[in-house]
């Protein structure tokens, strides 16, 4: 793994974050915000920031994607990947230590610059999409429309890797699927869904179109 590209990606997930602190947030009406550190202990359980409705609390994983400059009809969710060490360890969407209770997608319309050499800013970011997710009501979808869950990937996981090698591979009946992801450094093995799908799933809270000057529920 290169340090300065872990490094990058790092700040521009911090760009965000502030882009969601100053535009979006605030205009939510909730309770008890908290946004936790970064290397802090709720970051490593897969909660960058909490608060409170009137009926329930959620623990927020925000999942920013930056690498195109223009808002995408697609979200993975990561199944394993590689360490800094190169071992394959378990991704953050099955992962039984992360805490987190809801996703944060977020797709980004912004400058057309390259990410891993130009530094982000928040000037940078025109609009964000995102969509809050129920994690456990993901989970249960893929269990129920396509037998997926933990215990499948684990049992299954190399054969997984192995049929997408040279290219993704579809689920049954669907337009998502398995892709195994070997250009990018820690060489992730993703479900990648189109945003259409999760929407479908029962499984998103609420969808926003965040601006500079307010919020759109879409």
């Amino acid at each position: 793994m290169n340090k300065n590209t872990f490094n990058r990606d790092l700040s521009n997930e911090e760009v965000l974050g502030e882009f969601l602190n100053r535009y979006f947030y605030p205009l939510l009406g909730i309770n008890n915000f908290l946004r936790y550190g970064n290397k802090s202990k709720e970051q490593f359980e897969g909660v960058d920031v909490y608060f409170e409705t009137e009926n329930q609390r959620y623990l927020v994983d925000e999942k920013g994607y930056l690498t195109r400059p223009t808002i995408q009809n697609t979200f993975v969710l990561e199944l394993s990947y590689l360490n800094a060490s190169g071992e394959r360890k378990e991704g953050w969407f099955y992962d039984t230590n992360k805490k987190t209770t809801h996703y944060l997608m977020c797709w980004a319309d912004r400058d057309d610059i390259n990410i891993y050499k130009d530094q982000l800013t928040i000037d940078h970011i025109h609009r964000v999409e995102l969509m809050l997710v129920d994690r456990k009501k993901l989970q249960d979808y893929l269990q129920s429309k396509y037998s997926i869950n933990r215990n499948y990937i684990s049992n299954n996981h190399n054969a997984i890797l192995m049929a997408t090698e040279s290219k993704p591979v579809y689920l049954e009946n669907s337009k998502s699927k398995y892709n195994y992801s070997k250009k990018l450094r820690e060489q992730p093995l993703n479900i990648v869904m189109p945003k259409e799908e999760y929407v479908e799933s029962s499984a998103v809270v609420v969808r926003y179109m965040v601006y500079k000057n307010g919020i759109e529920r879409l």
